[in-house]
């Protein structure tokens, strides 16, 4: 059982003791907070100690024995350059340079790139990168092996900054827009794919066991999905029916079982859940103006999907005597601007992983 005052007394055997608690700062006291539900939950025997090699601290008397060629004239992988600030192996502007490289960076890379770097500045001789240099680099440049969280293309990241300052005029001018008309004449819809079968990636389980096996219906049910497609209001209101598209062999509801129907769903089945031109013009057709709709003129932002930059087919399903204003968001941009994709789809799903 872990003793939390022990523990302080070390620290303080270890650091020493500053009793001017007046003077802390603001992220002093956070630290310590920090520190002290950590070794709350320890004393609880409730802290899993996960040991990484990456971030195991190295003792003082081995960080000199490891690498005999230690000095303090070491390199800098960023500008190839000895850190003026006798820091040594720190990347320039720390996270934000290592947000900047976007292809994979491993252990063997660093060590390939420290030794060019070294046999091409004759910084010390008789180096060799080994892995416990790497370790320690690593350790004092504040960054590790991370789980890649998000994958684009090499176009999208070269267009990165065309695409925000896309995203950036789109709004400014929805904005203005929006200043002319009341808010509840302004609307987006936007597809979305939903598993058949929801459940949560995590469990609760013994530490320390390998395989977690949990039951579901049916596997296949966690692989295949339906699209849904809600409609929102810039006033915060909702469209009064979801569109769902469901996945049918032939592409049409089975004549020998009864479908689930409800008031505020609207059903159909195609060959995929994807929605094809006619999904589209069933939608626009059911879903945009109810009875309940405020104003016979809408203005509906859309992304650039093909049947949804063809006017023609929405003017021709719209009901009779009906205004709808599509508004293209720009290409790659709705992560940034859409609303459904900015603040509505991850609680949703959220939803029906509690439900």
């Amino acid at each position: 059982m872990v003793s939390p005052s022990r523990v302080v007394a070390l620290l303080a055997h270890h650091l020493g003791i500053d009793s001017d608690l007046s003077s802390a700062s603001r992220e002093e006291h956070k630290l310590a907070n920090t520190f002290a539900y950590l070794l709350k939950e320890a004393a609880l025997d409730a802290l899993f100690f996960d040991e990484n090699d990456d971030m195991m601290p190295l003792e003082e008397q081995d960080y000199e024995d490891i690498d005999p060629e230690w000095s303090e004239n070491d390199l800098d992988l960023v500008n190839d350059l000895p850190p003026a600030d006798g820091k040594r192996f720190l990347f320039s502007n720390g996270a934000a340079t290592l947000e900047s490289v976007r292809y994979s960076l491993h252990d063997v890379d660093l060590q390939v790139m420290a030794m060019e770097i070294n046999r091409n500045r004759n910084y010390l001789a008789n180096f060799d990168a080994s892995q416990s240099w790497v370790t320690r680099f690593k350790q004092k440049s504040r960054f590790g092996s991370r789980r890649t969280t998000k994958f684009v293309s090499k176009k999208a990241h070269v267009d990165d900054a065309r695409i925000k300052k896309e995203a950036e005029d789109f709004v400014s001018g929805i904005k203005r827009e929006m200043a002319t008309r009341p808010l509840n004449t302004f609307c987006n819809a936007d597809q979305s794919g939903f598993l058949k079968e929801l459940h949560s990636k995590r469990s609760l389980a013994p530490i320390g066991q390998k395989t977690v096996i949990r039951t579901v219906q049916s596997v296949a049910s966690l692989q295949h999905s339906y699209t849904v497609m809600p409609l929102v209001y810039a006033d915060g209101s909702m469209g009064d029916f979801l569109f769902v598209v469901l996945q049918e062999p032939k592409g049409q509801f089975p004549k020998t079982k009864q479908i689930f129907n409800a008031q505020n769903l609207v059903v159909t089945a195609g060959t995929s859940h994807i929605m094809t031109k006619e999904h589209m013009k069933q939608w626009v057709s059911k879903c945009i103006f109810t009875p309940s709709t405020p104003s016979n003129e809408l203005v509906i932002l859309l992304d650039s999907r093909t049947s949804f930059r063809d006017k023609a087919a929405i003017d021709s399903s719209l009901p009779p005597g009906m205004t709808l204003h599509t508004r293209q968001i720009p290409a790659g941009t709705t992560g940034i601007c859409q609303p459904l994709d900015v603040f509505f789809f991850r609680p949703f799903k959220g939803l029906f992983h509690v439900c």
